[in-house]
């Protein structure tokens, strides 16, 4: 999803925070019981993953993620991972050698390929969300959700940066992503009535 899916982490755990009764910023504390990690990691990871795709502005998004997570950190605050203190200098080392890793390393269950090889993001889906965040400001979402090449991911990233551009109010995009998703739902042979596994040229016809 590119940088949607930062965004998204960092506004889901500060809010998570905020309705519990702390403040809206990602949590320093990783629990030796909770088997996921503080969530200013997951902040850093999610930077670190950025700086691994294709797409022009990674830096700059990687870099905005990091710096909005080091706020909530605070200056020269250590970062508690299951009772052991580390800086933030640590957490970010792990968190690129760990996206790093996932990211870049080849598999054998892919065949000696890595997860980058499978998925990535690149400038060309960048446009894809633009032209979709414009088409989710002036009503025209349906037809564009059926432009070819758009894919669910495309449309939930351009409804999760819409936002931040001012383009409409949340509601509203929420509202027309789920028009765009149907109508890419409504294409895909997957599901449709025969439920076809792999598309191909089969199709249904009217009795």
């Amino acid at each position: 999803m590119g940088p949607a899916a930062a965004i998204g982490l960092v506004a889901y755990f500060c809010g998570l925070s905020a309705a519990a009764g702390g403040p809206a910023k990602l949590r320093r504390d990783g629990a030796l019981d909770d088997p996921h990690p503080a969530d200013c990691q997951r902040g850093y990871l999610a930077a670190a993953t950025h700086r691994q795709l294709s797409f022009g502005e990674r830096d700059v998004w990687a870099d905005e993620v990091d710096h909005q997570t080091d706020l909530d950190v605070g200056v020269g605050i250590s970062i508690d991972v299951a009772g052991r203190r580390i800086s933030q200098v640590q957490a970010k080392t792990s968190a690129r050698i760990g996206a790093a890793t996932v990211a870049g390393a080849p598999t054998q269950v892919l065949n000696h390929h890595s997860l980058s090889d499978v998925q990535d993001w690149r400038d060309s889906d960048e446009q894809i969300v633009a032209d979709l965040r414009n088409a989710m400001k002036t009503g025209s979402h349906t037809t564009a959700a059926l432009q070819t090449g758009v894919y669910a991911t495309h449309v939930v990233a351009a409804a999760v940066t819409a936002p931040l551009a001012g383009s409409a109010a949340p509601s509203l995009l929420m509202r027309r992503m789920n028009q765009m998703l149907k109508a890419l739902s409504t294409r895909n042979p997957s599901w449709g009535v025969l439920a076809i596994v792999h598309r191909g040229s089969i199709s249904r016809l009217s009795p």
